[in-house]
């Protein structure tokens, strides 16, 4: 049996006992004060979801190939906190007597 996994955001309803797909992205969602918006990251993107109406609006981006590796949010609400992630490698050439 093959099983399909499904990426994204979901809440739960508990009185109807019922996920609902918010978006088709997003990992480590923060919930705000709010109790109603989302912090959540894709790649190199930081987004503001909002789970009333399904929305989603780009925060802010860093520039690739660097991503945001980890986020999160202060008690207030008032700044957000991320890793800016960025792969290096330095290629050497030795020469061989």
């Amino acid at each position: 049996m093959l099983s399909r996994q499904r990426r994204g955001l979901f809440v739960y309803s508990f009185a109807k006992q019922t996920y609902r797909q918010l978006t088709e992205f997003g990992s480590f969602p923060v919930w705000l004060n709010d109790s109603r918006h989302v912090l959540t990251r894709e790649g190199s993107n930081l987004f503001l979801v909002d789970t009333v109406d399904a929305t989603a609006q780009k925060l802010y981006s860093v520039s690739l190939p660097n991503t945001i590796g980890s986020h999160s949010i202060s008690k207030d609400n008032r700044k957000i906190y991320y890793t800016n992630v960025s792969s290096e490698a330095d290629i050497w050439v030795l020469p061989l007597k």
